[in-house]
């Protein structure tokens, strides 16, 4: 759930890097795209190098007729597809466009994904791990509309990963532990504003309630408003 892996990238990095788009690139920033590609760990985490180019250039790549050489057989379910088709017009021309749509946002090609992607809330811009499904993502964060590149980076507006739980029964206790990615409160003046959103982006796993003096002890009761 929060492991940020792309599997597109784990499908198609390497043969787009050992391919003639980058072996043979002339313009200099798809020179050092591809080397920071090279460099990637493959994830959308906070800390990730190199996320954002592979996001531009996949949702670019992937409207090819013809993606993969080797397409999904449903008698080879776990080894298909593979083979990105770097032989293909759109895939050749993805990470260029990539590139100059990033170029132009006036984002780094190095830049972390945090700095990229983020939930703004009360002024405060919090970074947060994840893409689009579409990418292969299994983390899932992104805008609501567009999905593409603009100058103020990915800034999540209310889509992707929202409540997320686990729940361990051990010795005949239940001990459960999760939270609302959007927070608990929409109110802004409220400490719950953005308590969630901050352990989730830190990966900080907050501690649920499951019996009645918990649970008792742990509401949030609201004001009595006198009018």
């Amino acid at each position: 759930m929060l492991s940020s892996r792309v599997q597109s990238a784990e499908l198609a990095r390497d043969t787009l890097i050992a391919s003639p788009i980058c072996s043979a690139a002339s313009d200099d920033d798809v020179v050092i795209a591809c080397g920071v590609l090279s460099a990637w760990d493959m994830k959308t985490e906070v800390n990730s190098i190199g996320a954002h180019i592979w996001r531009e250039f996949w949702i670019r790549a992937d409207d090819s007729n013809v993606l993969w050489s080797t397409p999904y057989s449903n008698d080879d379910p776990v080894n298909t597809p593979r083979d990105l088709n770097t032989s293909d017009l759109k895939v050749q021309q993805a990470l260029p466009e990539a590139v100059a749509a990033i170029v132009d946002a006036g984002i780094a090609l190095d830049a972390r994904f945090g700095s990229v992607q983020y939930d703004v809330k009360n002024g405060e811009a919090i970074e947060i791990f994840g893409g689009l499904s579409s990418v292969g993502n299994f983390t899932i964060a992104s805008q609501l509309a567009d999905t593409r590149l603009s100058d103020e980076g990915y800034p999540i507006v209310g889509y992707g990963n929202s409540w997320v739980n686990t729940v361990q029964f051990k010795n005949g206790r239940v001990k459960a532990q999760g939270y609302l990615t959007y927070s608990q409160s929409t109110d802004p003046a409220s400490p719950h504003y953005k308590d969630f959103t901050k352990a989730y982006a830190n990966k900080q796993w907050p501690s649920l309630p499951f019996y009645e003096l918990d649970i008792e002890a742990k509401k949030i009761r609201e004001m009595q408003i006198n009018e």
